[in-house]
């Protein structure tokens, strides 16, 4: 059974563990704009670099969900910091290649370390 300080540890050491598995991804988050079809407010868009660990997904793995969402051949999961913030994403860019979130949430054990994002292409 795992104690508070095994938690601790975990939490404490996520970085020395996902070390070697990150890559750079792009984010556009968007936020603002009012949606007023009269005095429209033009929303404002920002990039912000941030290292992850990506999973493509093929198919052949066991059923898998993110946040109720089924994960599908040529998704991919993503794992995000917990000091990203997901909510106002629009756009995932990996090697040139556009993606959106579809779902996340946060997960780990005892608690959350990490956001797990499901992301699929844009074609």
């Amino acid at each position: 059974m795992l104690t508070d300080n095994d938690l601790d540890f975990i939490r404490n050491n996520r970085a020395d563990v996902i070390q070697n598995r990150t890559e750079p991804v792009t984010l556009t988050h968007e936020s603002g704009g009012n949606g007023d079809p009269y005095f429209p407010e033009e929303p404002t868009t920002s990039t912000e670099v941030v290292y992850v660990v990506w999973s493509e997904q093929t198919g052949s793995d066991e059923i898998k969900y993110v946040n109720g969402v089924e994960v599908r051949e040529d998704d991919a999961v993503v794992s995000f910091d917990l000091s990203v913030t997901l909510s106002d994403v629009t756009n995932v860019k990996r090697n040139a290649t556009d993606y959106k979130i579809v779902a996340y949430d946060g997960v780990g054990i005892g608690g959350a370390t990490r956001y797990e994002a499901l992301v699929r292409r844009v074609v």
